[in-house]
């Protein structure tokens, strides 16, 4: 297994396997926004992540975080001191020989997998994305969290789980490899969106 740091992209030999969160892009609509600005929360979000990581290894040289992100990473240090226990993975990259997919889940943390967000909390996909890193960490059940940050150097965190939502992955998986039809995936996307509303 190889992960393309440059390209984000992760290889089974000459097999390019798809992320965690190209397998959800069916549910993704990103249509309405500009491009510059979704590039610049992208650049944002992967900086914001990078501190993240190498605040973890003590590699962080914290003259070096972009302005943006000053708020956001406080809240994320002050929130580090009550859930970032010992035996932290921070951007470890996992994949599965079977379901033929990859992914570098934010944290694993003993029992817990959270996800950290620049953003708000999105359960529709964000759910799914948990559940989908989950599987390739192999370890069984986890407690899944996501934890939104704001420009404000505020933070929330909640519990992203659902009954249904390994079921769905599995069929957005099919659905990618071309084993589940358009109509179908549509139909599951749509009575996904209403079992989260509940």
């Amino acid at each position: 297994m190889r992960f393309d740091s440059e390209t984000h992209t992760y290889w089974l030999g000459n097999v390019r396997l798809p992320s965690v969160t190209e397998i959800i892009a069916p549910l993704c609509d990103y249509g309405g926004i500009p491009h510059s600005i979704l590039e610049r929360k992208r650049l944002l979000g992967t900086e914001f992540h990078r501190a993240i990581e190498y605040w973890f290894t003590g590699e962080l040289d914290i003259e070096s975080i972009d302005p943006a992100i000053e708020k956001p990473f406080e809240a994320f240090r002050r929130w580090a001191a009550h859930n970032a226990y010992e035996g932290v993975e921070a951007e470890r990259v996992v994949y599965s020989k079977d379901l033929l997919f990859a992914g570098t889940p934010d944290i694993i943390c003993g029992d817990n997998l959270f996800d950290i967000k620049l953003r708000v909390y999105k359960p529709e996909t964000d759910i799914l994305q948990l559940v989908g890193y989950e599987m390739l960490i192999n370890r069984g059940r986890l407690n899944k969290f996501i934890v939104s940050f704001d420009n404000h150097g505020g933070y929330k965190q909640r519990r992203a789980e659902h009954p249904q939502a390994r079921g769905v992955y599995l069929k957005l998986v099919d659905y990618h490899y071309g084993r589940v039809s358009k109509e179908e995936i549509t139909e599951i996307i749509t009575n996904w969106g209403r079992a989260v509303k509940k």
